[in-house]
C-alpha cells in the first residue's frame, strides 16, 4: 500500500511543525511526499483549485493540514472518508469558537497541544489527540545568571507555559518588570 501524503503548511518556518512533520517523514517512510503552502498572501481560491488538483493528479491518500487555513468545505466534503484527513494545532484555544471546532469535524483525527481544545473536541464527539510538546515537560532549572541580567520575552507563548517560566525565573531571584 503505498502513502502518498499531501501537507497543507506555512510558508515561514514553525519549528513545532517541522519536528512532527520530519517524524512523520522519516519513521512513517511515505512513497511520496508534496507541500502546498500558505502565507497570508496566498490567494484561497488559487490554493484550493492546487489542493484538489494534487489530491486527484498524484492519487493522494493522507493530508495533513498543519496550522489553520481556510479549506473550501465543499472539498473537505468531497476527500472525507476517500483519504485520511490529518489536522494540527499548536494555539487553537484562541480561535476554538471561531475555526477549529467547525474544521475538526472534516478530520479523522485533530492533533493539539492545548488539552481544552482536546477535551471540547471529544465533547462533540471529534478524534482528538493531545500532543505533550517537548519543551512542555523540560524541568525548569536553576538558573545561574547575574542578578543584573535583563530578561526579555519575544513572540507568544501558550499562557501556562509563560506562566511556569515567569515563576521560574522569579524563583530564581530575578525581579520581573512588566510593561
Amino acid at each position: 500500500n503505498e502513502k502518498k501524503i499531501l501537507v497543507l503548511k506555512k510558508k515561514k518556518h514553525s519549528q513545532y511543525y517541522e519536528d512532527i512533520l520530519e517524524g512523520i517523514i522519516t519513521y512513517g517512510k511515505p512513497n511520496k511526499v508534496l507541500y502546498v503552502e500558505f502565507d497570508s498572501n496566498s490567494d484561497v481560491v488559487e490554493l484550493n483549485k492546487k489542493l484538489k488538483r494534487k489530491i486527484t493528479e498524484y492519487k493522494i491518500n493522507i493530508f495533513l493540514c498543519f496550522s489553520y487555513y481556510f479549506i473550501d468545505p465543499t472539498l473537505l466534503k468531497q476527500i472525507y472518508k476517500k483519504l485520511i484527513l490529518i489536522r494540527f494545532e499548536g494555539d487553537d484555544m484562541t480561535i476554538f469558537d471561531h475555526y477549529s471546532k467547525w474544521y475538526a469535524q472534516f478530520f479523522d483525527i485533530n492533533i493539539t497541544t492545548n488539552l481544552s481544545s482536546h477535551k471540547k473536541y471529544k465533547n462533540l464527539n471529534y478524534n482528538s489527540i493531545c500532543y505533550a510538546m517537548p519543551s512542555f515537560s523540560k524541568n525548569l532549572i536553576k538558573i545561574n545568571y547575574p542578578s543584573q541580567s535583563g530578561i526579555s520575552f519575544v513572540g507568544q507563548s501558550l499562557p501556562i507555559v509563560r506562566k511556569n517560566y515567569i515563576n521560574a525565573i522569579f524563583n530564581n531571584g530575578f525581579s520581573i518588570d512588566v510593561f
